[in-house]
């Protein structure tokens, strides 16, 4: 223990911050019981020495892609989003930056080059949408998608919405373009569409990075939900991770108000608590 604990010393004073984390792991792993407190001391401040040096590699990296012409950017967004599809590791900051000069920085360049980027998955989901046909009646496949970006425009800049990562953008994206549709559908009287299955996932399009859209997870909790309005609000609030604010803007005549959604959310939370040890028991593949 002592051998590990004089080398992760050495190797912090060398700055191999990794590597003395590593040595003081194992040492605090040989002494248990009861390690030395200054174990515990020596990991923390090299867990601190890790934690700075991301930081300001992330800040590096934000300094780079900021200098990036838009045309390296694409370039990159377009390598990455192909990663992306095949299942394969990919990084979001070249599409987060594009979003970020789209919409803060008011690019118009970039708010075309995004469009470009993003009108594929628009015109699958539009494709595959339960209304297209009777959409499709009052209006063009373009129509819809034109409004699906102005919308995302709007609630972006507006609201100053912080996209985290490329997937939850498409997911916001996606919610508007299911805006669009549901408010040409209410507005000529026809029906309302059904609520999108939350469990199918599909591999011509991204899909969400969110827990709620696993399939055997969300197939437990709609079992547990009473009614079409509880699974519309979960979908809504914990899928699309809207404020129910934006429940009502997005959805407009669909609930009286957000205290309407503010209890169907407790109702919603209540039945998965009272539940938990049924859920716990179907993901963990037993039969309770």
């Amino acid at each position: 223990m002592n051998d590990y604990r004089m080398k992760a010393e050495q190797l912090y004073q060398n700055k191999e911050y990794e590597e003395a984390l590593a040595a003081y792991n194992e040492a605090i792993r040989l002494s248990q019981p009861d390690p030395d407190p200054r174990l515990h001391y020596g990991r923390a401040n090299t867990l601190k020495k890790l934690a700075e040096q991301a930081h300001i590699t992330a800040q590096q990296r934000s300094v780079s892609l900021q200098t990036m012409t838009l045309a390296e950017l694409t370039t990159y967004t377009e390598q990455e989003m192909r990663k992306y599809r095949r299942k394969e590791p990919s990084s979001d900051n070249y599409c987060l930056e594009i979003i970020r000069r789209a919409v803060v920085l008011r690019d118009g360049d970039a708010w075309a080059v995004l469009q470009r980027q993003f009108g594929e998955n628009v015109r699958i989901w539009f494709g595959r949408h339960p209304s297209r046909e009777a959409a499709l009646r009052l209006d063009s496949e373009q129509s819809y998608i034109d409004d699906a970006f102005r919308r995302f425009w709007q609630a972006a800049s507006e609201q100053q919405l912080a996209f985290h990562t490329r997937a939850s953008a498409l997911s916001y994206l996606h919610l508007c373009l299911n805006c669009a549709i549901m408010d040409a559908l209410r507005a000529s009287g026809v029906e309302k569409e059904p609520i999108p299955d939350y469990g199918q996932t599909d591999t011509d399009e991204p899909s969400v990075e969110d827990s709620y859209q696993e399939s055997e997870l969300w197939e437990t909790i709609e079992a547990l939900l009473p009614g079409e309005k509880e699974k519309r609000v979960a979908f809504l609030l914990y899928h699309c991770n809207l404020k129910p604010r934006e429940v009502i803007r997005y959805c407009p005549g669909e609930f009286s108000g957000e205290e309407e959604i503010y209890r169907l959310k407790r109702n919603i939370m209540d039945r998965i608590l009272h539940n938990a040890d049924k859920i716990r028991w179907r993901l963990s593949g037993k039969e309770g």
